[in-house]
C-alpha cells in the first residue's frame, strides 16, 4: 500500500508537470511558471519524505563467532 501512494504522489507531480508545459505552449505563462514551481517544490519534498536522499549506515547484524 505504501508503493501505491508513493507512485500516486508521483504521478500527481508528472501530471502537473505536462499540465504546465501544454499552459506555456498556449501562451499562459504566469500560470505555467507557477506550476512548474509547484511541481519542482512537491518533487523536492517527495524526495525528501521518501528518504531518497538521506545516508543510509551500514549496521552489521551477524553476531561474532565463538572460538572452540
Amino acid at each position: 500500500m505504501k508503493l501505491f501512494y508513493l507512485l500516486l504522489e508521483l504521478t500527481c507531480i508528472v501530471i502537473t508537470s505536462v499540465i504546465s508545459a501544454v499552459l506555456y505552449l498556449k501562451g499562459e505563462v504566469n500560470l505555467s511558471s507557477l506550476l512548474i514551481f509547484t511541481s519542482l517544490v512537491s518533487l523536492t519534498l517527495w524526495v525528501k519524505s521518501n528518504g531518497l536522499l538521506q545516508d543510509k549506515k551500514i549496521t552489521n547484524d551477524a553476531s561474532p563467532q565463538e572460538a572452540h
